[in-house]
């Protein structure tokens, strides 16, 4: 998980404070001791993931919670004040017309998308060639650069909200295939129009909303939700991983509920998996058949995790 993903967790923080108090008066209040240690285990996990993020230390400021690069990143950017600027060798000159930003691609086999307070869509056209379109961005916050089959869409202004949300637009060929597939949105919101298909696949919401209305195929599937919501129409991998602060996450798997063997670990949450549902201090569960061909894993904090199934 990127640095951006998990201080969009900060907020969870607020559990390792009421974990003190919520576990002093649980037993006072009826909670079996068995209760009152998952939720010590549970804040002292939080206030771990804290930690080694660096969101204790005495340099933080408010502009390291939007630096969502990580250390493989270095050599391609350099800090100016609470601006990212790409180097320039990579970065992707446009054309606009009507104010409107275009460019087009050719044999793009990975997308990197790391918006912050923007609007991404994602969908197919009659064309062989990848196109990207960007509205209400005069001042060209919104990066687009290529090195090799990798394109990014990243948004240079990491820290200031703008007035207008900027939309970004990436059109692919009705049979692309990526290699890997990693969207990242930070306040903003994120619409996947049309089925994907991918070797690897990753969807990340801080505290905006991300929707996929068609079919995601992947080999692996990651999806991370902060204090935002997102939610999928159909995803079918061989492993799926999902993360939840504070946040909802609902999905439909592929197939049936036989065919899935699942664990979950959840804190003061509300996790619903097909016919099983666990509420409160949830714990640790595990569901299905462990010799199933798809796995997935599951953790809560005190948000919600949906998940129903594409067969019954």
């Amino acid at each position: 998980m990127k640095k951006f993903t998990k201080g969009m967790l900060i907020t969870a923080g607020v559990f390792g404070v009421l974990g003190i108090g919520l576990s002093a008066g649980g037993v006072a209040m009826g909670a079996t001791v068995d209760s009152v240690k998952i939720l010590r285990d549970f804040r002292d996990r939080v206030n771990t993931e804290l930690t080694e993020t660096g969101y204790y230390d005495d340099d933080y400021d408010e502009h390291d919670d939007y630096d969502d690069y990580d250390e493989h990143d270095d050599d391609d950017y350099v800090e100016r004040g609470d601006r990212a600027v790409t180097n320039p060798s990579e970065t992707v000159q446009g054309t606009t017309e009507d104010g409107v930003r275009s460019y087009t691609f050719n044999d793009v086999t990975k997308l990197d998308v790391e918006l912050t307070w923007d609007s991404f869509a994602m969908e197919r056209w009659d064309r062989n060639d990848f196109g990207v379109e960007i509205e209400g961005d005069e001042k060209e916050e919104v990066s687009v650069q290529q090195q090799g089959q990798e394109v990014k869409l990243v948004s240079k202004n990491l820290g200031e909200k703008q007035e207008e949300q900027r939309i970004v637009t990436l059109y692919y060929p009705q049979n692309t295939s990526f290699r890997e597939v990693d969207i990242e949105i930070g306040a903003g919101s994120a619409e996947l129009m049309d089925a994907i298909t991918a070797d690897e696949f990753s969807f990340t919401v801080g505290a905006g909303e991300g929707n996929a209305y068609d079919r995601i195929n992947a080999g692996e599937i990651s999806l991370e939700v902060g204090v935002g919501i997102l939610d999928l129409d159909i995803i079918e991998a061989w492993e799926i991983d999902g993360e939840c602060g504070m946040g909802s996450l609902d999905a439909t798997f592929a197939g049936r509920e036989e065919d899935y063997f699942i664990k979950t670990e959840g804190g003061l949450s509300s996790i619903v998996i097909g016919s099983n549902e666990l509420g409160g201090i949830a714990g640790n569960h595990s569901f299905g058949n462990k010799g199933a061909a798809h796995t997935a894993e599951f953790e809560c904090g005190m948000g919600s995790i949906n998940i129903d199934f594409e067969e019954e």
